[in-house]
């Protein structure tokens, strides 16, 4: 067990290489997702086959297989349940039986699935990977999947940054990404790290990338590009197919690992090994068993040799408590991996913090950073868009009062609730009839007024509803100030010309 003194040293030394290196990589393995209750690998291709099976759609597979994988996975589920228990005798005992590589099983159901429709197999992933997920709206994660999963939360509050602190000093946006991040790898097929970002801060900043001619960057937007060697199933149907899946090319069977093992230039071996010699990289809910990590770490520590200027690599691994740890330790070291020993997953949070707040220049700014890090935590944005417009009075422009508009383009006219027109003195001129939500028509009463939005001016009618509601700017009056609804922001369009100069107005006049 690594003592105490140690492992604070190797915090502080991921501290101080986060601090004084641009960007750093994140390393993303199985444990950040399972507590979402996205399956492990193992149990995920055995659910995999079974499902296959049952939907008759391993014709030919040999029936004894099938019967040995139904009773692996039976072990399986029973020292999950023994773990549960805290029963780990009985959970050892068990894993020893399990004798089967998720490798193998994969592509044992691959050989004898029926079509070899690469759609059919994604779906079957799909269905697989996100059952938790049915309910979600607006096509994000349900908040639940990443509030009951410390890590996941703490993985996308360390990618992201508050506006106007050390990490994002001119932004005006809720949210901005963490500079420092470079940028995230992972071997998950889940696409929920994504996800969780966007549902928990509204802004869609981390980008998937699953292939070689996948978009990393998106303009106008400074987004952390997630790197999926072995593909990824997202949980978001396409546009132009809401039946179909989402995803790219999975790396899931022992053939496709020989096949990216034998492609140096392929997306997989390509991505990690530019990755690894480009980042500093924190592994995080990695094992540290996949071969392919290996072998990129193994390639780049030949590379670069005992230099000492080459990048050092940190690992967060949970202890076993055993002399198997120290092993561990020296053979990650012969990659280039610090190991940083940890009792429980609870402490990721902790240091992932620590770190986080390094970047600050000085201690106020380390002490900024740590409060911004708690205000990430418990971070949440509003869905509802609104701006701040002022209503005056027609006939009596001393007569105004600035108020928080709901900016909906669902609505095409403007309201205010019955007391606020009282207030301000704006009489009914007539009544219009309004079709609801339901798709009722109701008749309302609507006065005239103006409405003023930083230092300009548009006369409008605005409908007078019941007391109590909530003021709604319409499409009529968010056209009349060119303010669109954009990604749940206010965006204002330039104003246009009066009229076209030069060669452009001779030839519109014909002058």
């Amino acid at each position: 067990m690594m003592d105490p003194k140690t492992k604070q040293k190797r915090i502080r030394e991921l501290c101080r290489i986060y601090k004084s290196e641009p960007q750093i990589g994140l390393v993303l393995g199985a444990g950040v997702s399972c507590d979402s209750d996205v399956p492990l690998y193992l149990p995920m291709v055995l659910e995999l086959c079974k499902l296959a099976a049952e939907r008759n759609r391993l014709p030919g597979a040999p029936q004894g297989a099938l019967a040995f994988l139904e009773e692996q996975a039976k072990l399986l589920q029973e020292r999950k349940e023994a773990l549960k228990e805290k029963d780990y005798e009985k959970a050892a005992q068990l894993e020893c039986q399990v004798v089967i590589e998720p490798e193998e099983v994969a592509l044992f159901m691959k050989t004898y699935f029926a079509e070899q429709d690469e759609q059919d197999f994604l779906k079957l992933v799909k269905e697989v990977l996100y059952p938790p997920m049915t309910e979600r709206s607006h096509k994000m994660v349900a908040r639940a999947m990443f509030q009951k999963n410390d890590t996941l939360q703490s993985v996308i509050c360390f990618c992201a940054a508050l506006p106007g602190s050390a990490l994002a000093p001119t932004s005006t946006h809720r949210i901005e990404t963490n500079p420092k991040v470079g940028g995230i790898l992972t071997t998950n097929y889940d696409y929920l790290v994504e996800g969780a970002f966007g549902s928990k801060f509204g802004r869609p900043m981390l980008k998937p990338v699953g292939r070689a001619d996948a978009r990393e960057a998106l303009p106008g937007r400074r987004v952390i590009p997630v790197y999926h060697i072995h593909g990824y199933v997202s949980y978001v149907p396409p546009k132009d197919d809401p039946e179909g899946v989402k995803g790219s090319t999975l790396v899931i069977a022992e053939k496709d690992y020989f096949r990216t093992f034998y492609d140096p230039l392929g997306f997989g071996s390509y991505t990690a090994m530019g990755f690894f010699g480009r980042f500093p990289c924190l592994f995080i809910g990695s094992a540290m068993t996949d071969k392919n990590l290996r072998r990129f770490l193994y390639h780049l520590q030949r590379e670069v040799g005992d230099s000492s200027d080459r990048p050092h690599h940190f690992a967060i691994l949970k202890a076993r408590g055993t002399p198997r740890d120290d092993f561990e330790d020296a053979v990650l070291s012969s990659y280039g991996v610090a190991t940083i020993w940890i009792s429980g997953y609870d402490e990721i949070p902790g240091i992932l913090k620590k770190v986080y707040a390094a970047a600050g220049k000085n201690t106020e700014e380390k002490e900024a950073l740590r409060a911004n890090w708690e205000a990430l935590r418990e971070f949440k944005w509003d869905r509802k868009v609104t701006i701040d417009i002022t209503v005056i009075n027609d006939l009596d422009p001393e007569k105004r009062r600035t108020v928080r508009f709901l900016a909906d383009k669902g609505v095409t006219r403007a309201w205010i609730p019955e007391d606020m027109a009282v207030e301000l003195d704006i009489q009914p001129m007539g009544r219009v009839p309004v079709e609801l939500t339901k798709g009722t028509v109701q008749e309302y009463p609507y006065g005239l007024c103006k409405f003023e939005y930083e230092g300009e001016l548009v006369n409008g009618t605005v409908v007078i509803g019941p007391s109590g509601i909530e003021p709604i700017a319409g499409t009529h009056l968010l056209q009349d100030f060119r303010l669109n609804v954009i990604h749940r922001t206010i965006r204002r369009a330039r104003a246009m010309r009066a009229k076209a100069r030069g060669t452009r107005w001779r030839k519109l006049t014909g002058q």
